[in-house]
């Protein structure tokens, strides 16, 4: 079984992993997992996130992706970088070409954890082991993250579920009753849900959001 925690920056989902390391094995973001080369290939982030959804497929035990391997998809249709609509285009036809290929499958199981901001910005202050130099960015990516996942749950198959994560205990306990509830949903059609999210993506807007 393949788990993805999503959720905001700080919020603490390498924490949750690492409390959880008794009963799944956590695969890291990219960022983490490998070492940036110096000259990056154009798809080199993209390869990485199939080389992470091979690490969750030869593992014995369930797994938890730290991080959306489709995350490309939903992060650049946030911030709209300059040729965005070059950039989707592409990043459409990799995952495509990927799934096609059975390189990467959408996770068994979506966790979108939230929190309030407050709460966010005192856990980011608190925590001096990482350096989250682009915290208030991202920060104003919450409301979209959870404006896409909603879609999915509510026009895909796919398996998404929202958690309030006020401690780690608390969310350690409501993932393992997630987990103990889930149930094989019906065949997910990876290529046609490809399909729906590149057309969402396409006729649907990020929500503005506020500056903090």
């Amino acid at each position: 079984m393949i788990i993805c925690f999503e959720g905001p920056s700080a919020i603490g989902k390498t924490t949750l992993c690492e409390a959880l390391n008794n009963n799944f094995t956590s695969i890291p973001e990219v960022n983490l997992l490998f070492k940036r080369p110096k000259n990056e290939p154009k798809y080199w982030y993209l390869d990485k996130q199939l080389e992470r959804t091979y690490l969750c497929k030869t593992e014995k035990k369930s797994t938890i992706l730290d991080g959306d391997p489709f995350q490309p998809l939903w992060y650049n249709w946030i911030y709209k970088p300059e040729n965005y609509n070059l950039q989707l285009d592409a990043t459409l036809e990799f995952y495509t070409n990927a799934i096609h290929k059975k390189k990467i499958t959408f996770p068994d199981l979506y966790i979108v954890f939230n929190v309030e901001y407050e709460t966010l910005l005192t856990r980011k202050e608190n925590d001096n082991s990482r350096k989250r130099s682009n915290f208030m960015k991202h920060q104003s990516l919450i409301l979209n993250q959870q404006l896409y996942f909603k879609f999915l749950k509510d026009e895909t198959n796919l398996n998404i579920i929202f958690i309030t994560y006020n401690s780690v205990d608390q969310a350690k306990h409501d993932v393992l009753l997630a987990v103990k509830e889930y149930r094989n949903p019906e065949l997910i059609d990876q290529s046609r849900t490809i399909l729906h999210i590149a057309e969402w993506l396409k006729n649907n807007n990020p929500m503005h959001t506020p500056e903090y």
